[in-house]
């Protein structure tokens, strides 16, 4: 394959070498539509996932089509750069990032880039505090609320409550909200699952706004069960990832 590959976007199949990914753009922007058209009227939106491509001239695509938050998801500080360099200002790191050095990385992002990350862990909220105060940035930071098999994020309900309070009680910090991943195991559930996953993320949502916290954001779901998530009255935001190009098992 030739590397790196200088064709533009649209350039005519003949004059690609071999082998060759390609997208195909009518059906790409179709997929986009027929997901952000279920958003357009509701109260929860889609954050597209881009890690599923990773290419910025994709994600720009998902943008411009009306019914997202405005911002990306990512699962890692290199995809935040990247993409921060391409001029995306609203990135969301849905992944705990736990070194020294990547939490500075990313540090150095939110000078200039609406930064917001997950975590499930007290010393994780101190580090990114103290980091966060020595660059001279805040971080929004959401709670990662473990809803499928211990995959990771901490469990709803109290021990979500507590981490949240420590959030926003940290310097260089804003607390922002709640988030789940539901992956390929939950997409073995079926609705009913998707529906249980995210009601202990609402429920969660309730016990801390009784409690005198404002949630703002609330992040769940994925491309496997949209419709379920984002019909979900208190959902602000899906994080679908895989719906602009979708792949075999969606078939």
């Amino acid at each position: 394959m030739e590397r790196p590959v200088f064709k533009p976007t649209g350039a005519p199949v003949e004059e690609l070498d071999t082998p060759a990914l390609v997208v195909d753009l009518d059906v790409l922007e179709r997929n986009i539509e027929t997901v952000h058209s279920f958003f357009r009227s509701r109260e929860a939106k889609v954050r597209p996932h881009v890690e599923a491509h990773r290419c910025p001239v994709i994600a720009r695509k998902q943008l411009a089509i009306d019914g997202t938050v405005g911002g990306i998801s990512v699962s890692t500080v290199g995809e935040a750069e990247v993409f921060a360099q391409h001029g995306f200002d609203d990135v969301f790191v849905a992944s705990e990032i736990v070194s020294a050095r990547k939490i500075d990385r990313l540090c150095a992002l939110a000078r200039d880039t609406t930064i917001t990350v997950a975590v499930d862990w007290p010393d994780n909220v101190r580090d990114l505090s103290d980091s966060a105060q020595r660059h001279g940035v805040t971080l929004s930071v959401v709670v990662d609320i473990d809803t499928n098999h211990a995959r990771g994020g901490v469990e709803p309900g109290q021990p979500a409550a507590g981490l949240a309070k420590a959030i926003a009680g940290s310097p260089g910090l804003h607390f922002a909200g709640l988030m789940t991943y539901q992956g390929a195991t939950a997409s073995d559930e079926g609705p009913d699952g998707s529906r249980g996953g995210v009601q202990r993320v609402l429920d969660t949502r309730e016990m801390l706004e009784q409690q005198g916290l404002d949630v703002d954001l609330v992040s769940v779901g994925g491309t496997f069960n949209y419709q379920v998530a984002g019909a979900m009255s208190g959902v602000t935001e899906v994080p679908a990832g895989s719906y602009a190009l979708l792949d075999d098992t969606y078939r």
